[in-house]
C-alpha cells in the first residue's frame, strides 16, 4: 500500500508540474509574440505616417527603395518591403523576402482595410511579417496603391521562450522528487494505525483478548480503531462470562455427581442382595430385581464417567492415551446405548489406534 501512495502521489505531482508547465509555456510563449507583434505593428504605422508625408507619387524605382531605406532605418533596420503596383523595393538588396511574404498576406494588405500581419517559417527559422496599405490624408483616406512590408526575425523570442520551457523543465525534478518525500511522510502517517491495528487484530486471533487500539484523532482510522476497541471488549466479556458458565457446570458435574455416589453406593447394596435372591423370587419378582440391579450398575458407571469427566475438566488428571481395537470400541458403545439392532455395521477386526 505504501509503494501505490507513493506512486500516486509521484503521478499527480508529475502530472501537475507536466500541466503547469504546458500552461507556462503557453502563456509566455503568447505574450512574447503578442508585444512582438503589437510592437512591430505600431512602429511600422508610426514611421510609414512619417516618412510617407514627403513621399510624392507615382515613384520610380529609385524613390521607392529610399522610402524602403527610410522606413528600415526608423524600426530597428528590419527588412521592410515597398510595392507601387508593379514596382518592388526592398531596404536591403541582399535580403531574400520573397519567401516571407506570403500571397494571403499581400492579398489581405492590397484590400486597403489596414494593418495586416502574419508569422511565418522560413528556412526553419520564424518570422513575423506586418503589411499595411499606405492612404492619402485626405478625408476619404483613399488607398494610394503603396503598399508597405517589415519583416521581424522572432528567433530571440522563441529563444526566449525555449529558455523559460527549460527553466520550468529543470523544476519539474525538485517537483516530483518533494512529491515523492510527502508522499512518504503521509504514507507512514496512514499506514501506522493501519500496522497498529493489524497486529492488534492478529493478537486477538491467537487469543489475546485484551490486545486494544491507542485511538488518536477523529478520522476514519480513528473510528476504525474505536470500533476495533469496542469489538474486542464485547468479545472479552463475553469469553469471561461463557468462562464463568462453564466453570459453574463443572461445578455442578461434579457436585451432583459427588451427591449422587453415596445413594448409588446403598442401592448398589440392595441391588446385589436382591439379585443374590432373586432365584428364590417369583419370576417376575426375580426379572425386576435382575433389571433394577443392571440399571443401578448402569448409573454408577454414567455418575464415575461424569465424576471423571469433571477431573478432566479440571485439569486433575491428565488422560492417557493406549491402543486400542476401534471395532471392539465401537461395538462397546452400541451395546451400551442400546442401539445394536438400531445400527448396522461393518467393522473389519484389527483395526487399531491410540485413542
Amino acid at each position: 500500500m505504501r509503494t501505490r501512495l507513493v506512486v500516486t502521489f509521484v503521478v499527480v505531482a508529475l502530472i501537475s508540474a507536466v500541466t503547469a508547465t504546458a500552461l507556462a509555456y503557453r502563456d509566455a510563449r503568447t505574450a512574447v509574440l503578442q508585444r512582438t507583434q503589437n510592437t512591430s505593428v505600431n512602429d511600422l504605422r508610426k514611421r510609414v505616417g512619417a516618412v510617407a508625408a514627403d513621399f510624392d507619387l507615382p515613384p520610380d524605382h529609385r524613390s521607392l527603395s529610399r522610402f524602403a531605406a527610410k522606413v528600415s532605418d526608423g524600426i530597428g533596420a528590419r527588412p521592410v518591403v515597398a510595392r507601387y503596383q508593379d514596382l518592388v523595393a526592398t531596404s536591403d538588396a541582399l535580403a531574400d523576402t520573397d519567401g516571407r511574404i506570403s500571397t494571403e498576406l499581400r492579398a489581405a494588405v492590397a484590400t486597403g482595410k489596414g494593418t495586416r500581419f502574419q508569422r511565418v517559417m522560413w528556412r526553419g527559422e520564424p518570422y513575423l511579417t506586418v503589411g499595411m496599405p499606405v492612404a492619402y490624408a485626405d478625408g476619404d483616406h483613399r488607398a494610394s496603391g503603396l503598399e508597405v512590408y517589415a519583416i521581424t526575425d522572432l528567433r530571440a523570442e522563441r529563444d526566449d521562450t525555449a529558455a523559460l520551457l527549460d527553466s520550468v523543465r529543470a523544476g519539474t525534478a525538485p517537483v516530483v522528487l518533494l512529491a515523492a518525500v510527502l508522499a512518504l511522510l503521509a504514507a507512514g502517517t496512514v499506514l501506522r494505525p493501519v500496522r497498529k491495528l493489524s497486529r492488534a487484530t492478529r493478537e486477538l486471533a491467537t487469543g489475546d483478548l485484551g490486545s486494544r487500539v491507542a485511538v488518536s484523532g477523529h478520522d476514519e482510522l480513528a473510528d476504525l480503531a474505536r470500533t476495533f476497541n469496542e469489538t474486542a471488549d464485547a468479545l472479552q466479556a463475553s469469553d469471561a462470562e461463557l468462562r464463568e458458565q462453564e466453570a459453574k457446570a463443572r461445578r455442578f458435574v461434579a457436585d451432583v455427581s459427588h451427591e449422587l455416589r453415596t445413594p448409588l453406593a446403598a442401592m448398589t447394596m440392595v441391588a446385589t442382595v436382591l439379585e443374590e435372591d432373586a432365584d428364590q423370587l417369583p419370576p417376575d419378582a426375580a426379572r425386576a430385581a435382575r433389571t433394577v440391579g443392571a440399571e443401578t450398575a448402569r448409573l454408577s458407571r454414567l455418575v464415575e464417567e461424569l465424576m471423571e469427566i469433571s477431573r478432566f475438566d479440571a485439569k486433575a488428571v491428565r488422560l492417557n492415551a493406549a491402543e486400542t481395537d476401534l471395532a471392539d470400541t465401537v461395538r462397546a458403545s452400541l451395546a451400551l446405548r442400546g442401539w445394536t439392532d438400531l445400527v448396522r455395521t461393518q467393522l473389519p477386526d484389527g483395526v487399531r489406534a491410540v485413542v
